[in-house]
């Protein structure tokens, strides 16, 4: 390499020149705490911050209608009204109808603005329906269960002589109900996904290169918080023996509904009153799908997507698990839900 001037050089490699003044080259990053090395502009949301406080809030909500409803095919419809498996294999499909929507509510809410706002209508909007319809079920009396075997202990035994009066015949016909309330509280709470994601994204490119990537691993343990309290009200809540368990004491058949009620009702209030929604920088739609051409074909971005459809994939299967063939284990500790 031949020093022409201070500011002008000529690569001679394999006999090719070329005139470095023409390329553009990244400057050397000094201090990686700077906030020029944020990958888009903004103020910084810290862990600690109203903003980041509402996200976490919004995010557990989120997670605890995703997977505590689905959950309750098994606990209430199956076993504590008996409903038919065609009834029960509706649910499933209908829950998952209202998650397919999810990659085009992510799309909108990116895109579209409404009254001004990008993010904080489609959240509005998603935490109105998922209220409306866990609300109904949640003060809707669901009525006795088809079968108690905590009062006859032999009501499950086809074999056994049980007396009539331990049943309620009209029990899984209160299944049908519930279907038009369950789909429509899976697409708000899959309306209020889609948007999170986006308000996650936004705020980790605001982070410096030192942080980069620290307010996502957060707010995946945050949100995995929602899991566990899931997880753990339907070992230790739903584990009686009216919902196919052994243990003597259980939650009832609404409270799933009324804490998924109730943790909608304080997001809503948090994103009507506290939220803050940025502006839309992209002018039109076909900038958006050039910019998410050239997303998808980062190989980061491939390699996520696979990672999730794999993941997906073998985290669906159906079917009876190895593990139900341990005797004396209850449904939900089974691990079929």
């Amino acid at each position: 390499m031949q020093t022409r001037s201070s500011s002008k050089y000529i690569i001679d490699t394999d006999n090719v020149q070329t005139d470095t003044s023409d390329v553009e080259f990244l400057p050397v990053v000094e201090d990686p705490s700077d906030p020029s090395t944020a990958i888009a502009p903004g103020e910084l949301v810290t862990l600690g911050s109203r903003d980041a406080i509402v996200f976490y809030i919004m995010s557990i909500s989120a997670s605890f209608l995703f997977w505590m409803l689905p959950a309750l095919n098994t606990y209430l419809f199956t076993v504590y009204l008996h409903g038919s498996t065609q009834h029960v294999s509706q649910f499933m499909w209908l829950q998952w109808m209202a998650w397919s929507t999810r990659v085009a509510f992510a799309v909108v809410s990116d895109y579209v603005n409404i009254f001004g706002y990008r993010r904080k209508f489609w959240l509005v909007l998603g935490w109105i329906i998922a209220i409306a319809s866990v609300g109904t079920m949640a003060f809707k009396d669901i009525g006795s269960p088809f079968c108690d075997p905590q009062k006859y202990p032999t009501c499950f035994n086809p074999k056994a002589n049980t007396t009539l009066k331990a049943y309620d015949f009209v029990a899984p016909d209160r299944v049908a109900w519930y279907r038009t309330p369950t789909f429509f509280v899976h697409l708000g709470a899959a309306i209020v996904q889609a948007s999170l994601d986006g308000v996650m994204v936004e705020y980790c490119h605001r982070e410096p290169l030192s942080i980069r990537g620290r307010f996502q691993a957060f707010t995946n343990f945050i949100a995995g918080l929602g899991i566990l309290y899931s997880r753990f009200f339907g070992l230790f809540g739903m584990s009686a023996p009216r919902y196919g368990g052994d243990y003597d004491y259980s939650a009832g058949p609404r409270v799933a509904y009324i804490i998924g009620f109730c943790l909608s009702a304080i997001s809503l209030v948090l994103a009507v009153t506290l939220f803050k929604d940025t502006k839309n920088h992209i002018k039109s739609f076909s900038e958006w799908i050039n910019k998410l051409w050239l997303l998808l074909q980062n190989r980061a971005v491939i390699q996520v997507l696979a990672f999730r459809f794999l993941f997906s994939l073998f985290q669906s299967a159906s079917g009876i698990p190895v593990i139900t063939w341990v005797t004396n284990v209850s449904l939900s500790w089974s691990n079929v839900t």
